[in-house]
């Protein structure tokens, strides 16, 4: 089913890419430009110098990064491949960083899409990261530890039907996780397992109606070895009241099953079961749209109420403003606002974005948490081969209902770049961050970076 406006989605894409400051990206669809094959080269050499406390201590590094793609590109497919890492260098030696395989292929027609992905990647877990939820990929917790992570994905997805009022979407999804030489607990190996598929029906012009099925089973190792298995169903009806009014209706039945060790050699089962709906009215506007939603989400800890007042407008000095306010209410019957704002405008040599996103999700204990994520940022061209970038990224995770100390990390940054030759780039940049738990600073750390790469592509 289509959700939203072709308008909101038209502000979407304007306010992602002033926010990016111009970054390109390049998409592959059925009316794609052929280009053919296409080989393109990464090279940056670096040196980096932190002064910090804690698992920031004081630390220089050179670098050198590498990355490499194939690109092979007609109107009826395209595939690609990548590969990337890093030659690092400190006071205890050197060696291979954070190596990366993907391969992408993209097979499409004017009635059907297939698309397989598959990645690897080996990163080290030096200090701080972030740990993520795996669906809504929202902050949940920042951890400090050391060690390695080792990311396997493959993706596959069939749509049929893409002209037709009849179609189909089948998705399926492998992720596994593997933490080696880290200590904190709430690093687990995880594997997850996810199938999805929707039926559409275009009844008329006005109407249309789509049945949804997933499949989410989740294994961890380590800690109290937590599965879970999520099974979802649904139907949901988008209807065209009018050329300004659009209602959209989604009903869904969710059965949620988790197991734990017991600490005793057995096993503790749990369980939600529920149906959860979410009913939103949207109104057209010349500059934008107006939308009113109510939902109700089943997780694995209970129901979670939600009401939602969202704007978005095409502002006069072409920039785009979009902003929404609501309530959620928890399981445990907490109440919280949530909010979301953005606003990008062009300037006369640069471009201006602030951000701000609220989303609930359940951390590692199942606990519901509100992950805050706000940024700003500036870009000024002085010359046509310079530029100044100017960023601030403020990241918090509020517990919900719970004595767990709230986290919460600032940063801000200013960096330079400078075309040197056609393919040569200098960039620099200084940054600083500093972390606080409960309210109080945790960590701080000052990063004084500087590069020199060269970026090209050649035809084979």
């Amino acid at each position: 089913m289509i959700h939203g406006s072709q308008a909101t989605r038209s502000t979407f894409r304007r306010i992602v890419a002033w926010a990016t400051g111009g970054m390109c990206t390049f998409a592959i669809g059925v009316q794609a430009q052929e280009i053919g094959t296409l080989a393109t080269f990464d090279l940056s050499f670096g040196g980096q110098y932190t002064v910090g406390d804690g698992s920031d201590a004081d630390e220089s590094l050179l670098t050198t990064d590498l990355g490499f793609t194939l690109q092979s590109i007609t109107r009826a497919q395209s595939f690609s491949l990548s590969a990337d890492g890093r030659l690092q260098f400190d006071e205890d030696g050197g060696g291979i960083e954070n190596p990366g395989l993907a391969a992408d292929y993209t097979r499409a027609n004017e009635t059907t899409a297939l698309s397989l992905g598959v990645s690897y990647s080996l990163d080290e877990v030096d200090g701080e990261m972030d740990i993520l939820d795996p669906l809504t990929q929202s902050v949940i917790n920042f951890i400090d530890d050391d060690g390695t992570l080792e990311t396997v994905t493959a993706t596959a997805g069939l749509q049929t039907g893409l002209d037709a009022r009849f179609g189909t979407d089948t998705q399926f999804s492998y992720s596994s996780r593997r933490y080696s030489g880290t200590s904190d607990p709430d690093l687990t190996d995880s594997d997850i397992l996810q199938a999805s598929m929707a039926l559409r029906f275009d009844v008329s012009p006005a109407i249309s109606l789509e049945v949804t099925a997933n499949h989410v089973r989740r294994e961890e190792s380590g800690g109290t070895n937590e599965s879970r298995e999520t099974s979802r169903a649904g139907i949901g009806a988008e209807i065209l009241l009018d050329p300004l009014w659009t209602a959209t209706v989604d009903l869904q039945y969710s059965d949620i099953s988790t197991e734990v060790d017991d600490g005793f050699g057995g096993r503790l089962i749990s369980g939600q079961t529920g149906t959860g709906f979410t009913l939103t009215v949207n109104r057209e506007f010349r500059t934008g749209t107006l939308g009113v939603s109510v939902s109700r989400q089943i997780a694995a800890n209970g129901a979670e109420d939600s009401v939602r007042v969202s704007r978005t407008m095409e502002l006069a000095n072409d920039g785009v403003l979009s902003w929404s306010l609501g309530l959620v209410s928890f399981s445990n019957g907490d109440t919280s606002p949530i909010a979301s704002f953005a606003y990008a405008v062009p300037t006369r040599r640069g471009n201006f974005a602030v951000n701000l996103q609220q989303m609930t999700a359940l951390n590692e204990g199942d606990q519901s948490v509100i992950s805050t994520v706000a940024g700003l940022s500036y870009n000024l061209s002085t010359t046509e081969i310079s530029r100044w970038s100017l960023t601030g990224d403020l990241t918090r995770v509020d517990v919900v209902g719970s004595d767990t100390e709230d986290q919460q990390r600032l940063e801000v940054g200013v960096s330079y770049s400078h075309a040197l030759t056609r393919d040569w780039d200098l960039s620099a940049g200084v940054s600083h961050r500093v972390n606080y738990a409960g309210g109080d600073q945790d960590s701080s750390a000052s990063t004084l970076s500087i590069a020199l790469g060269r970026s090209f592509s050649l035809r084979p």
